[in-house]
């Protein structure tokens, strides 16, 4: 029973996070877009979707921020 309590209150906190990082990619941050495509891909506060994690990533990448280009290389690499 407090290991549930434990996980549900861990992805509240992922999930408040998330919420804010979804608003600074909104506004075009690309290392919010990273960061929130790095939480798509894993399922962290968010539920896990590929889809949504490459759009994130590649709107990123197109703004030239290193970190993501690599990171959707590497998405691309991977299927």
């Amino acid at each position: 029973m407090a290991d549930e309590l434990d996980e549900q209150k861990a992805f509240l906190k992922w999930a408040e996070s998330a919420a804010l990082l979804q608003t600074d990619a909104r506004q075009g941050i690309a290392r919010a877009q990273r960061l929130l495509a790095l939480r798509y891909l894993r399922g962290r506060g968010v539920p896990k979707d590929e889809a949504i994690a490459f759009y994130w990533m590649q709107l990123a990448a197109q703004q030239h921020f290193a970190l993501a280009q690599r990171s959707l290389g590497e998405l691309y690499e991977n299927g």
